[in-house]
């Protein structure tokens, strides 16, 4: 009998946990298990392989080459495994049933939530729903398939377990109070900009790197002063009533603001180049019918949205 007969799907999703959580006892806790049981199952997948697969190190399990290579193909292998599962000659979201998490880069949660939440529990009463705020844990949440689809303005190009889906270029705006100097300014340009305190989205991103717009300045040599950086939209409302701040970021949230604030149109150097809004989503999950319908519903509020705010 050929041994990999004892190989199952629970052998790969404990290989793919012990590799991403470098612990049993983290293992045990993600799994639901105890942590001897887990002990137990990593015994007889090394005597399966014939190989120790991780060794310890001084801050948990290190895995070696083989384990690793095993690792690199789970995704694919529990992707087809997951088409098995869900072929079907028509698939109804309406007959789907369990959890979906759904996370959004703050400047955009304030105006794709209540949206998003309408559209997508009407077609599926039977989910339940969760939003997240992208966070420095989302990449990782997303690997282990915790988070169905991310919305955010930035590809994630060093992870091959995250696939990436380019929807449509982001649309921003400058904000700042009523009465600001800038508010009557015609033809105002960057540096006009520059000669008042920003305040920054802190949105997390997967690999460290510098604001949209501070990269702009930097470019083109111009100092700037950072009043605050902030990942709370509504925060940064209040920061901007109350002082000479300016802060660019999206229209779909701003516009909520638009009795509060005054939105103008950004000058050409923040235009040439303009980040797309992206979708993010499990490698293992691209070709599940769910999946793909939750994209595309997702991806038709975010075109929808940004068309609508243009003509704002």
């Amino acid at each position: 009998m050929n041994k990999f007969n004892n190989l199952s799907v629970n052998s790969l999703i404990l290989i793919k946990t012990l590799y991403e959580e470098g612990s049993t006892l983290k293992a045990a806790k993600r799994l639901n298990m105890s942590q001897s049981n887990v002990s137990y199952e990593l015994k007889k997948l090394r005597e399966l392989f014939n190989d120790p697969l991780f060794i310890k190190g001084g801050d948990g399990l290190i895995a070696n080459s083989r384990v690793t290579n095993i690792y690199q193909k789970i995704p694919d292998l529990l992707c087809e495994l997951e088409n098995l599962y869900n072929t079907t000659e028509h698939f109804s979201p309406g007959d789907y049933q369990g959890s979906v998490t759904i996370a959004i880069i703050e400047p955009l949660a304030l105006g794709l939530i209540p949206i998003l939440y309408k559209i997508i529990t009407k077609q599926c009463p039977n989910i339940t729903l969760t939003f997240n705020i992208w966070s420095t844990d989302s990449p990782m949440q997303l690997v282990r398939g915790e988070i169905d689809v991310a919305i955010h303005v930035n590809v994630i190009d060093d992870n091959y377990l995250i696939e990436t889906q380019s929807i449509i270029p982001a649309l921003r705006v400058i904000a700042c109070r009523k009465h600001h100097p800038l508010a009557s300014h015609k033809n105002y340009n960057f540096k006009d900009i520059c000669q008042y305190p920003m305040l920054l989205s802190d949105v997390h991103h997967a690999t460290p790197c510098p604001n949209f717009i501070e990269k702009i300045c930097i470019e083109h040599g111009l100092t700037y002063q950072v009043a605050a950086r902030c990942n709370y939209l509504p925060a940064m409302v209040e920061l901007l009533l109350d002082s000479n701040s300016t802060f660019y970021s999206a229209k779909i949230s701003l516009d909520k603001y638009a009795d509060k604030l005054v939105l103008l149109e950004p000058p050409v150097e923040l235009t040439r180049t303009l980040p797309n809004h992206s979708l993010l989503f499990p490698k293992s999950q691209a070709n599940s019918p769910f999946n793909q319908w939750l994209r595309t519903q997702i991806e038709q509020v975010l075109i929808n949205s940004t068309e609508a705010s243009e003509k704002l």
